[in-house]
């Protein structure tokens, strides 16, 4: 083909079109070629015919360049030799071809061939992605040696292929051209090149996608194989809970099939007890939270079985991140459960049986760490089971105690074998016997791993082991070394004995030997006539089945013998009586001394019936009589049997019940009493006939129990009743001695208090007290008798009881009474004359007897007196026991009574006279300076509320005069308003229709300013408006506060005033240069409306905000200039050191739901203790002379008092001052 760039004549323009020609064609080709066939290897070939028809080349190849995970170039190439066999190559990494032999290229052909060495001639193109125009190769350092039997090259041309990324992905070498390779060359191929490339992309990517379409296929059948064949279930689920797939076995567990499962929803088939679990694991993985989630749960199948389950759920997204559905994986574990309850019941049973045995259960690991223990060994070792778990035997015993566990241990755990024996273990200090077995603990693979062991407390049997061992030894000791016959009787099956034994006491009496004796009937050893005798007790004892005693006389080699027999059957195991114990006492010397006993009580019989006084013998245990001798008929009237006959209701019947009472002590001394000790006691008893006799006992200790303790006692009485009834007498006649002396010092002793007390109602009261107590008395009265009645309007005589002395349990008679039933009485007492009534039922007067019964009296003793002055009382004394018979000395100690009683009244009525004129002038002067006080305080107010009433009408005045303009200002704003926008209106329509005005007109639009006008003016009235409001809020202000109007009280707004007095001193409030200003906090509450004077309110409010503003301002003052307050001045004190801006606190809130609670705190300098004292107090102020006149706060104190209210100040220096006003809401 000719040079593209030489077209000098129409022959070069030709071959040019021609070359073009073919070009276009190759193009076309290739175009097609793609379209139509699809498969790379004829594409390549195409390719490669083209190319080297289009540059007239021998030989070329054709590569497609691809890369690895590894970014390493990898590359396919087809070759063409000029005609030959095309040969397929893969390349990785390096590039260069192996000098190979034919045939072993072809070998290689269906693997690839490597390349290697990326700077030869071949390389360079893969690696550069430039062009390689080589025409003289022998010149080339890139070139090398050919493989054998390959093509000769003479020129090479190397061109890369671009994508639309100017990614390299292929390349195509030509070689042999005749007339070699250059730039226009290249140039000429470019379009080809371009579509070769964009055919070797586009042939990759659909071989791509047809291997992605391939895996996706091999994935998809793969997971459904999965899906299907899977040994658990499987579903999608929608994110509400329904199914959207699942497999077969997902159906199977839950026993639904796949269309019925589609209606469900996993809620549907969940137990309500797992369900709120399952959607909060849910909720989470929804929120993004966790990504999955894994839980075990139970399914209702649908035959309405349970069916556990592992569940597994997972999320699947859509690309915008919503959710698009659930995959569950579910494994049925049923069976697991079914294993896990049987082996916790299996568990459930072994604890139950460990923990209910009695003995001790545990385990041990390698270590002897105890790793199980029962109930019994934590009791046992008396911890709680945290406290064993964990540890071993050297933490929880003894050392001694715990090495010889551990080495027990030890040689288990070595031998193997199971061992039991016998250990001793402490307990709370006591050594118990264990029976323990312990066998090793083995693991699955029969490695031991710990030991198991039980042991059982056996100290109780081992101790009655050692007891019976020690009672058979003792039961020996008793059968061969008692002085007393013992012997053993078989009993054989027939009925008849035999004997078994005798100890050696009963062969000597027996005078026989065991020889002898053993397996010998009674016939065979004793004579007829005893083994007769002996044959029938035994046979007695059969019949009664349990022990029998006799006592039977025998004779012994001429002597007489009593012996006591004590026969006691034996059972066998099955209840038959197969022996009898026997066991003879020698009773002779008892016998004998029975009958000398017989014998001396004879004796003493006779003595007792002889003896003058009562002889008796008591039992203290029976608590009866045991014997009496005859002269108790004498003494108390009754015989001896009667006596005995009263059994143990003898003393409770006849002793007098004072005197039972004191027995008590008495018997106590006996538990001490020596054997021969004699005591002695006086005492009453009722004779026969009721009369009361006095008897003295001289008693001692005749017997005693087995411990020691007296058990009968003898003793003899007395009567001494004669003597009493003398001893009697004179103690009657010395107590009249006695009482004479007591009334006398009676008489003394009101005397002396008397004349010490001046007090009528102290005399009185100590009159009755003492009267009472000396005569014994249940009530004591004193009475005034009032003649004219108890006041004006009574038209009959009264009786006031004043003054009263009585038994706990009598009601009081302190009071009025009138006459009419006590007519008789009272006309007594006015003639001074003593009522004197031993008994009430004898007053023949039935209305006087009721009301003296009435009153609980049964005798009554009224006893007159008058005083100086004319006025009469009476002493009464009253019996509401039981009636009582007055005696004369005791009406003449009344009288004696009455007469110095009538005196002492004279007297205290005296010095009550004086007291009286005393406290009269004292009161006049109390009301003295009560008046001066309310004066000071009447002119006080007078003077504040003449000021408040000037203050109030000039204010109105004031206010009335400012409101007039002010309200001619604020109505005439808004018109002028709407007037000036009138104007604002039609200037803008003369600058519309007129937009160039004279001459004149725009000078003057200048001069004026005519746009800042328009703009100003509005904000002019604005300000206007803003002024005017202002003024009249400060009238309405001033009118609210000087409330001239309303002089009645009214329910009025209480935070209106507050506000009002506020605005009329915010002047005082504002940041004014260097003042910082007071800070306002308003804490309302809503509040019903006050019934009140509101101008008085409103008063106390001003002067308290104004003493409020005033400390805080000399609290500015103090931070900015020290010197400028008076260091002398106490009353205020505060650090500047704790400076804070100044602030007034206004808190209103309802209390006790009828009164309203108004608290002003400031954080000003606070006050003393002494300031607080007088702060309510008229003309006191702690302002320098001319600043004060002391009279604001003791004009608001006296105002919130004649509102019915409180006004309160809490303070302390340096802490501010709160003053609290409380208001009842409605005034009472």
């Amino acid at each position: 083909m000719p040079q593209i760039a030489v077209m000098g004549n129409m022959e070069d323009v030709l071959q040019q079109l021609e070359a073009s020609n073919k070009l276009l064609k190759a193009l076309t080709e290739l175009q097609s070629q793609f379209i139509v066939d699809a498969n790379q290897q004829n594409l390549f070939n195409g390719l490669l015919e083209s190319i080297l028809e289009l540059t007239q080349s021998e030989y070329g190849f054709i590569g497609e360049i691809d890369y690895t995970n590894k970014s390493e170039i990898q590359i396919e190439i087809f070759l063409k030799d000029s005609g030959k066999l095309y040969f397929k190559n893969e390349a990785i990494a390096n590039f260069n071809i192996h000098s190979l032999k034919c045939n072993s290229f072809a070998k290689n052909l269906p693997e690839g061939t490597d390349f290697y060495n990326l700077k030869k001639l071949f390389n360079a193109l893969a690696v550069t992605g430039e062009p390689v125009i080589v025409n003289n190769l022998a010149t080339d350092r890139r070139w090398e040696e050919l493989p054998e039997l390959h093509t000769p090259i003479n020129s090479f041309l190397g061109l890369p292929l671009f994508d639309r990324d100017k990614q390299l992905v292929g390349m195509v070498g030509i070689a042999n051209r005749p007339e070699g390779y250059d730039e226009l060359m290249i140039t000429y191929l470019e379009p080809f090149l371009v579509s070769c490339s964009y055919a070797i992309a586009g042939h990759r990517n659909d071989r791509r996608r047809q291997e992605a379409e391939k895996k996706l296929q091999e994935s998809e059948e793969l997971f459904r194989a999965t899906f299907e064949q899977a040994a658990v279930g499987i579903a999608r689920v929608a994110p509400d809970g329904t199914f959207l797939e699942l497999n077969q076995k997902f159906g199977d567990i839950v026993g639904y099939t796949r269309n019925e499962m589609l209606s469900l929803t996993f809620q549907d088939i969940t137990h309500p007890e797992d369900l709120n679990a399952d959607l909060d694991y849910l909720h989470q993985v929804l929120a993004g939270e966790i990504s999955t989630y894994s839980m075990e749960k139970r399914y209702i199948r649908k035959d309405k079985s349970l069916q556990w389950v592992n569940l597994t759920v997972s999320l699947v997204r859509e690309v915008s991140g919503e959710p698009k559905y659930f995959i569950s994986v579910v494994e049925d574990i049923n069976a697991r459960k079914q294993a896990e309850a049987a082996q916790q019941q299996s568990n459930n049973i072994l604890r139950s049986v460990i923990e209910s045995t009695p003995d001790v259960v545990f385990v041990k690991d390698i270590w002897g760490r105890y790793v199980i223990i029962n109930s019994t060994g934590c009791g046992w070792l008396d911890k709680p089971i945290e406290e064993i778990i964990g540890k071993d035997d050297s933490e929880l015993f003894p050392p001694e105690i715990a090495v010889k566990l551990m080495e027990a241990d030890r040689k288990i755990t070595i031998a193997g074998e199971t061992l039991t024996y016998e250990e001793d273990v402490p307990q709370n200090g006591v050594m118990r016997t264990l029976l323990t077995t312990k066998c090793p603990w083995r693991d699955a693979e029969g490695t031991i791993i710990g030991v198991v062991g039980i042991a059982r407390d056996i100290s109780d049997r081992k101790q009655t082991e050692l007891a019976l061992q020690e009672r058979e030894q003792f039961l020996a000791n008793i059968y061969d070394g008692v002085e007393h016959p013992i012997f053993v009787i078989d009993v054989l099956e027939d009925g008849d004995f035999r004997f078994a034994g005798m100890n050696p006491a009963g062969l000597r009496v027996s005078s026989t030997s065991i020889e002898q004796l053993c397996g010998k009937t009674p016939e065979q050893i004793y004579p007829e006539a005893i083994a007769a005798s002996i044959r029938q007790h035994y046979t007695d004892c059969l019949t009664a089945g349990a022990s029998i005693s006799y006592e039977e006389r025998m004779v012994f080699f001429g002597i007489e013998t009593w012996w006591n027999t004590t026969l006691t059957p034996l059972c066998d195991r099955e209840g038959r009586i197969h022996r009898i114990i026997g066991m003879t006492l020698n009773i002779t010397p008892r016998k004998q001394a029975e009958e000398a006993l017989r014998e001396s009580q004879h004796f003493i019989q006779q003595i007792a019936e002889a003896s003058p006084n009562l002889l008796y013998l008591y039992d203290t245990i029976e608590q009866r009589n045991v014997y009496a001798n005859g002269e108790v008929t004498g003494t108390l009237g009754y015989t001896t049997d009667e006596v005995q006959k009263m059994g143990t209701q003898l003393l409770p019947n006849l002793i007098h019940p004072d005197d039972f009472a004191r027995l008590g002590a008495y018997w106590k001394q006996f538990e001490m009493a020596k054997d021969g000790e004699i005591l002695e006691i006086e005492y009453r008893m009722k004779h026969k006939d009721g009369s009361w006799r006095w008897l003295v006992s001289r008693e001692s200790v005749f017997s005693r129990t087995v411990d020691g303790k007296p058990k009968q006692r003898i003793g003899t009485a007395t009567d001494i009743t004669a003597r009493k009834l003398t001893e009697e007498a004179l103690q009657r006649s010395e107590a009249q001695f006695r009482q004479l002396a007591e009334r006398e010092a009676l008489l003394n002793r009101l005397a002396n208090q008397i004349r010490n007390s001046l007090d009528i109602n102290t005399i009185l009261e100590t009159t009755v007290q003492e009267i009472r107590s000396l005569l014994q008395l249940d009530s004591c009265l004193f009475i005034w008798y009032l003649a004219k009645g108890k006041d004006a309007h009574s038209k009959l005589p009264a009786w006031h009881v004043v003054h009263e002395a009585k038994n706990y349990d009598l009601p009081t008679l302190l009071g009025y009474y009138l006459t009419d039933a006590t007519k008789r009485s009272f006309l007594a007492i006015a003639n001074l004359e003593i009522i004197r009534i031993d008994d009430i039922e004898a007053i023949t007067n039935p209305a006087e007897r009721q009301f003296f019964l009435t009153l609980g009296y049964k005798s009554l003793l009224n006893v007159p007196l008058q005083t100086s002055r004319g006025e009469i009382g009476m002493i009464a004394c009253g019996s509401c026991i039981d009636w009582r018979e007055w005696k004369d000395d005791e009406v003449e100690l009344l009288q004696a009574i009455a007469l110095q009683l009538a005196i002492a009244i004279s007297q205290a009525e005296l010095y009550a006279q004086t007291q009286n004129s005393a406290r009269i002038a004292q009161e006049k002067a109390k009301q003295l300076e009560l008046t001066l006080h309310e004066l000071q305080q009447t002119q006080a107010q007078l003077i504040q509320s003449e000021k408040m009433s000037s203050l109030g009408q000039m204010v109105a005045g004031i206010a009335h005069e400012i409101n007039n303009p002010t309200s001619f200002i604020y109505s005439n704003i808004e018109p002028a308003s709407e007037y000036i926008n009138h104007l604002f209106s039609l200037l803008e329509l003369y600058q519309k229709h007129y937009p160039y005005p004279a001459v004149e007109i725009r000078d003057r639009i200048e001069a004026i300013e005519l746009d800042f006008l328009v703009k100003d003016l509005p904000k002019l009235l604005n300000s206007m408006q803003v002024g005017a409001t202002r003024i009249r809020d400060i009238v309405r202000s001033l009118r609210t506060f000087s409330r001239l109007d309303e002089s009645d009280m009214k329910q009025v707004d209480i935070h209106e005033g507050i506000d009002s007095t506020l605005m009329i001193l915010e002047h005082r409030l504002k940041k004014v240069g260097s003042f910082s200003g007071i800070q306002i906090i308003k804490e309302y509450e809503k509040l019903p409306l006050i019934e009140c004077y509101a101008g008085q309110l409103n008063q106390v409010f001003m002067n308290i905000l104004v003493n409020a503003i005033d400390a805080l301002e000399e609290v500015i003052g103090n931070t900015s200039s020290v010197s400028g307050k008076d260091e002398q001045n106490t009353n205020y004190q505060l650090a500047i050191s704790n400076y804070q801006l100044p602030t007034i606190r206004l808190r209103t809130s309802v209390v006790q739901g009828n009164q309203v609670l108004i608290q002003i705190a400031d954080n000003g300098p606070g006050m003393t203790e002494a300031v607080q004292r007088r702060l309510f107090d008229p003309f006191f102020t702690t302002k320098p002379v001319g600043a004060g006149t002391g009279l604001g706060m003791s004009i608001s104190y006296q105002i919130i008092e004649k509102h019915g209210g409180q006004l309160k100040c809490i303070s302390s220096p340096g802490k501010g001052a709160e003053f609290l006003i409380y208001l009842p809401i409605k005034s009472s």
